[in-house]
């Protein structure tokens, strides 16, 4: 594990902040009337006791859509005051969010314009002025950190809701905005760290019934573009589908990893709740392992229970576990021959992980695969608390 220069990233997605809702259909657990006696049955009041009692910093927060639900004007506004507080508490010296699908009047309940509750928020996307126009101009802006040699870019996935009606059910990338974005990345020496922000899902994620139409579409394109090896080492925050999951995007070995954050506040469909629970995220970046090896780090994520507040995730009902690594992408057999040698009959697996840090960087299923071929040839068993590994003789 690296002890050295990290780039920290909050994530607090898809919070569906309401107003009113009929009895028994609240949205989500975030309503605008904070009249909630318990704090641990708040994600939002059990964050914040989170965040202090750990505590936990972060150097930006990035919120990638759906503040409110069904644009409820007062939601939206009180959702992204509430991600700044966090963001404050966090120590985050920089706060972004993007539009998602719930953030857009597209139906046009409350005004002519889709967009105008989105445009009074103060210092939406971004606190700088030229960049949240550039946003709102071209569905894109990109923003620049020499000193954690990062550079973000902020996608509005949602940029055709409100226009015709069809577009509220999916997102959308257009040709033209890939061909700014390619020009506009092209032209700059690409630092150790870059991320892009939006809210809809770049290629299909359809697990648990969660259908298969409300991607972005051209997706697969902005993951093929991000891909290619002179515009840097990538990594795709994305909300919308309230279920936790960390890849790599199709493609060749610089495709971008993609993370689908989890939902801080939303009440889960059935099917849904039996995979996952609400989840609250932070992304560090080893700013050195980046530089040599391309995009890695590891993402903790703590799993809100009503009326137990956030809690380290247990168990594979959670969504992710509270460490999950990304950025090795060799083989996890060929990792396991590397691992086997380094384990005596007793060993602290702490060890072998400071001897082969690779191990750090595995993607969740990439670990459990190596685990699989540490016993499967190598009769290594890691005990389920993750501190000892037997080495058994082989039958």
């Amino acid at each position: 594990m690296s002890d050295g220069e990290s780039l920290r990233i909050a994530v607090m997605s898809d919070l569906h902040v309401f107003t009113q809702a009929d009895p028994g259909k609240a949205p989500s657990y975030l309503r605008t009337q904070e009249n909630v006696p318990n704090p641990l049955e708040n994600p939002l009041h059990s964050l914040e006791l989170l965040v202090s009692t750990e505590p936990l910093k972060a150097d930006l927060l990035l919120s990638p859509g759906d503040l409110c639900d069904r644009a409820d004007p007062q939601a939206l506004q009180f959702g992204w005051q509430k991600v700044k507080d966090i963001a404050d508490k966090l120590g985050a010296k920089l706060v972004v969010g993007t539009v998602g699908n719930h953030d857009v009047d597209s139906s046009h309940l409350n005004e002519i314009d889709a967009w105008a509750g989105l445009k009074r928020l103060p210092d939406y996307p971004t606190d700088d002025e030229s960049l949240s126009n550039e946003y709102w101009a071209r569905h894109f802006t990109v923003l620049h950190n020499t000193a954690k040699d990062y550079r973000l870019v902020v996608l509005n996935s949602s940029a055709y809701h409100g226009q015709i009606d069809i577009e509220k059910n999916h997102g959308r990338v257009n040709d033209q905005t890939l061909r700014e974005l390619n020009t506009k990345l092209a032209r700059e020496a690409p630092p150790a760290i870059n991320v892009l922000l939006c809210h809809h899902h770049p290629h299909q994620h359809s697990e648990v019934l969660l259908g298969e139409d409300d991607w972005m579409k051209s997706g697969q394109l902005l993951l093929d573009l991000l891909g290619t090896a002179n515009l840097g080492s990538w990594m795709v925050i994305h909300g919308h589908k309230h279920h936790p999951k960390l890849t790599y995007a199709a493609g060749g070995g610089a495709s971008p990893v993609v993370f689908a954050a989890g939902s801080l506040g939303a009440h889960l469909f059935p099917q849904l709740s039996t995979r996952t629970k609400n989840q609250f995220h932070i992304i560090t970046l080893d700013l050195d392992r980046c530089r040599k090896c391309g995009l890695s780090g590891w993402i903790q994520s703590w799993s809100f229970s009503f009326g137990l507040g956030w809690l380290i995730p247990d168990g594979a009902m959670a969504g992710l576990p509270h460490r999950a690594g990304f950025g090795f992408r060799n083989s996890p057999r060929e990792l396991a021959q590397r691992v086997a040698p380094h384990v005596g009959a007793m060993t602290d697996w702490k060890d072998v992980v400071e001897a082969i840090d690779d191990i750090d960087f595995l993607l969740p299923q990439d670990l459990s695969a190596m685990k699989y071929h540490l016993k499967k040839d190598h009769g290594v068993t890691l005990w389920e608390e993750g501190t000892i590994v037997r080495k058994a003789s082989k039958a």
